[in-house]
């Protein structure tokens, strides 16, 4: 494998003058296209490929070859040095697609492991959907293989992709075509109803996390890494429910980026009084979560709750005297939400 990917590599250099380097991700070089080229020292803020560096006059870009993962370096940048390193990166990985099974293939899609140009390769040899698509991602549970197959018969008369994640779960990939389109108003209705039926039909109680729906299946790999950052900010901020969406948890990214100083800032001028009292009552924050579900109704939050409506209106009297916000006016909810927040960023 390592010889015929030298003579690649060595033949695309000689028909196109393209002068280029290859370098494993350990930083060790592969191959040059150079005549007597000095080694380069890879960047260290190589998470994200292409990368230019003006100042070095260089691009790096990512490349999948015979299942092996490669960073090239290009002698220069703009549109031009670009488009050949989309060349460069398209004649190598074409070696590579059909080499692996369909789930690795998919699996390291998802991952975000390979280029725009190789996952369009994998559309087309399957012949998948050329329309919007959206990730689930499934939380492991100790009966994968029953949920997948469940999964796999409740999506039997749509297009679907099913695919076994590196960390033990599961990812559905769902593509909106017109039929889809016509039944589901959004992703999170759709999400909904799937993990209700697995819970009827297996038992199986899941969380879920829900990417937004993209484009194309080129951009897969951003909807499911959403799905999965909503699964791990829900475990993280203790948030109820079965289904969680990436959507819903943009307040909190927004919040992270925040220099801490200026978010202690803004928590200090959010309320009055004492309000780690009611921030560290787990019942008080659990009625306070249940309310604000519930759209602020307080018959929909007592019967869920399986409390007297008396009791409910003390605990929201409560939270008023220790924070100064009555969260049954929809401006101090959305404040006291934010207080929450900031409150969990900052502990």
């Amino acid at each position: 494998m390592e010889k015929e990917l030298k003579a690649t590599v060595s033949l695309i250099g000689e028909r196109t003058g393209i002068a280029f380097d290859l370098y494993a991700k350990t930083g060790n070089r592969f191959f040059t296209t150079r005549q007597n080229a000095a080694l380069e020292k890879l960047p260290e803020n190589l998470s994200h490929l292409p990368y230019v560096d003006k100042e070095k006059n260089r691009t790096y870009f990512s490349v999948s070859a015979r299942k092996t993962e490669f960073v090239g370096v290009l002698f220069g940048v703009g549109e031009e040095y670009d488009n050949y390193a989309q060349l460069i990166s398209a004649v190598l990985e074409s070696q590579s697609v059909g080499g692996g099974s369909r789930d690795s293939e998919l699996k390291n899609i998802l991952a975000g492991e390979y280029t725009k140009l190789r996952v369009q390769k994998f559309a087309e040899t399957y012949a998948l959907p050329k329309c919007a698509c959206f990730a689930i991602a499934f939380e492991p549970t100790e009966r994968n293989a029953e949920l997948a197959e469940f999964l796999k018969n409740f999506n039997e008369e749509s297009v679907c992709e099913l695919a076994e994640t590196e960390n033990g779960g599961l990812a559905l990939i769902k593509f909106m075509d017109g039929e889809t389109q016509s039944v589901f108003r959004s992703a999170t209705e759709y999400a909904t109803l799937l993990t209700n039926a697995a819970l009827m039909e297996t038992g199986i109680h899941v969380q879920v996390g829900v990417g937004c729906v993209e484009p194309s299946f080129r951009e897969i790999a951003t909807s499911y890494r959403q799905a999965e950052t909503a699964l791990s900010l829900a475990k993280t901020y203790h948030v109820k429910g079965q289904v969680h969406t990436y959507r819903e948890f943009l307040l909190i990214r927004m919040l992270e980026e925040i220099p801490e100083y200026k978010l202690k800032e803004h928590f200090s001028a959010l309320f009055d009084g004492d309000v780690d009292s009611v921030l560290s009552d787990r019942d008080l924050m659990n009625t306070a979560e249940e309310f604000l579900q519930n759209s602020l109704n307080v018959s929909e939050t007592s019967r869920n709750l399986f409390m007297h409506r008396n009791t409910l209106m003390y605990r929201l009297d409560k939270i008023e005297k220790a924070t100064g916000l009555n969260i049954r006016n929809f401006e101090d909810a959305m404040s006291f939400r934010l207080l929450t927040v900031m409150y969990q960023i900052l502990k």
